[in-house]
């Protein structure tokens, strides 16, 4: 499949500590590309409190997700489930170091395009305890194809 539209609604959840401390959901429209086992799934957002957007890339293989985020708070984070990854998060105020320990990484898509991505995760910033995130995308494909 080849850049297939989709609609997605990205729930996201932040535990600071063991209750959910804030709820997040976004619903927009991205592009699928990929088969069976490898896709690629790519949308823009708006970045909170700011009027910029930036996109975003997640590839989906052999178990593992990979984020990638441009624009003023950008990322890049791969989700092995178990495995812990060590980068950076760029803000227009300065980069920080950031680690990730995912706890839960799924992902089932159909080849019409329908489907979810689920992703739990500690994050540590600076080398400190920052909280648990959970991420819930689901997919649902567009009978019209995205150029």
């Amino acid at each position: 499949m080849r850049n297939k539209q989709v609609l997605l609604t990205l729930t996201g959840r932040t535990a600071l500590l063991d209750d959910d401390d804030g709820i997040l959901r976004v619903t927009t429209l991205g592009k699928l590309s990929g088969k069976k086992d490898d896709w690629r799934l790519r949308y823009t957002e708006t970045v909170s409190d700011e009027s910029q957007m930036q996109n975003v890339t997640l590839t989906m293989g052999k178990g593992i997700v990979t984020m990638a985020s441009d624009g003023p708070f950008g990322t890049d984070m791969v989700f092995e489930k178990g495995c812990r990854y060590e980068g950076s998060y760029r803000t227009p105020y300065g980069e920080l170091d950031m680690s990730i320990f995912p706890t839960l990484v799924n992902y089932n898509i159909s080849e019409d395009g329908n489907g979810e991505v689920n992703l739990k995760y500690q994050l540590d910033i600076g080398g400190r305890y920052a909280a648990v995130h959970k991420l819930h995308i689901k997919l649902q494909a567009d009978n019209l194809r995205a150029d």
